[in-house]
């Protein structure tokens, strides 16, 4: 998953510098995945992720939801770096007393990501705590060059790749909880994101750069601009978002941009792609989302807004906030708003 700088900062500011395996081929922060290189032609591909957070605040109620994100998250890593999961590790702390049922309906949703993205559960932990804490680490193996954050040029192309067209529905329903929303629009059960692994695979030669949006598209491409030194000029077609995630959007009185700067994402696949390369991945990418164009770092962020003016954008509202304070969520979300508001952005 996408890491925020203040998360990369505070984490620094404890960890150190541990020796690196001389095989490892990211850097911190540059990658979806930690990248060994196994030979000349493949490099073993490693994540961990954590669903814990989520519970708490109670953006996941149902065990389904909760064992289906717990798989996806680590899936969702490896489908960015190109790899092909060889499958996943499972580790479960159970809050004390949960029932059998709850367990069984937890691994329901799990196993049912694991078959959409053809893969396996290949063992684990299993324990009990105070709190439940639910983390799987995936594997997987990448023929060729890996897909990495870092690659992206002035000119490329930005576009987001799903297997699923359900882009919105996440934020969304970060938004209804904040909201306390009794809105019928957005439902838990709807939020099953599919990481699009086979058409990453198909295309990833003609990817400059690649990344996850599990932390939302604004904070992903921030993320990527920092890595690249570069910044984009963008378009937000309301066309772009699931027709039931703009419906909530209006019953809310949200500005539909909202949705590409909310935290909580959909598990797509943000992209550069090579201009000579743009019609062969829209001939072999059924659906493909084009975003915008990197461009040089002096000519900042812009986006287009209801005018169809360019306005300078700050893709980093997030950033400075930390996303694990519900409170400080809160601040973020109004902030955010405010600033889609006052830029007339759509």
């Amino acid at each position: 998953m996408s890491s925020s700088f203040k998360e990369i900062t505070d984490l620094l500011s404890w960890m150190g510098s541990p020796k690196r395996n001389k095989i490892q081929l990211n850097a911190l922060n540059t990658s979806d995945c930690e990248l060994l290189k196994i030979s000349n032609k493949q490099t073993l591909a490693l994540t961990i992720d954590t669903i814990s957070d989520e519970i708490d605040v109670g953006l996941y109620k149902t065990a389904e939801t909760i064992g289906w994100m717990t798989a996806t998250s680590s899936l969702s890593d490896l489908t960015a770096v190109g790899a092909n999961p060889l499958g996943l590790l499972l580790s479960t702390n159970w809050k004390n007393q949960t029932e059998l049922a709850f367990k069984k309906e937890f691994m329901n949703g799990f196993h049912q990501a694991l078959k959409l993205s053809k893969t396996f559960l290949i063992g684990g932990d299993n324990g009990a705590s105070k709190a439940p804490v639910f983390s799987s680490v995936g594997v997987g193996m990448i023929d060729g060059t890996p897909l990495t954050r870092k690659g992206l040029k002035p000119g490329d192309h930005i576009a987001l790749i799903s297997a699923k067209d359900l882009l919105g529905i996440g934020p969304a329903l970060g938004f209804k909880l904040l909201l306390n929303s009794s809105s019928s629009d957005i439902r838990e059960e709807m939020y099953r994101p599919v990481p699009p692994l086979l058409k990453i695979q198909k295309i990833k030669k003609y990817l400059t750069a690649a990344i996850d949006t599990s932390d939302g598209i604004m904070t992903s491409l921030y993320t990527l601009s920092k890595l690249n030194n570069v910044s984009f000029q963008l378009r937000l077609d309301p066309q772009l978002f699931h027709e039931k995630a703009l419906a909530f959007c209006r019953q809310e009185n949200l500005p539909i941009s909202s949705l590409a700067f909310g935290e909580h994402g959909d598990y797509q696949v943000l992209c550069g792609i090579k201009p000579k390369y743009l019609n062969v991945v829209k001939k072999n990418i059924k659906g493909l989302k084009l975003l915008g164009l990197a461009q040089g770092p002096k000519l900042g962020h812009k986006m287009y807004n209801k005018d169809d003016r360019l306005v300078d954008v700050n893709i980093g509202l997030s950033q400075g906030y930390d996303m694990r304070d519900l409170y400080q969520i809160r601040d973020a979300f109004e902030h955010m708003v405010r600033e889609c508001r006052r830029l007339n952005l759509n």
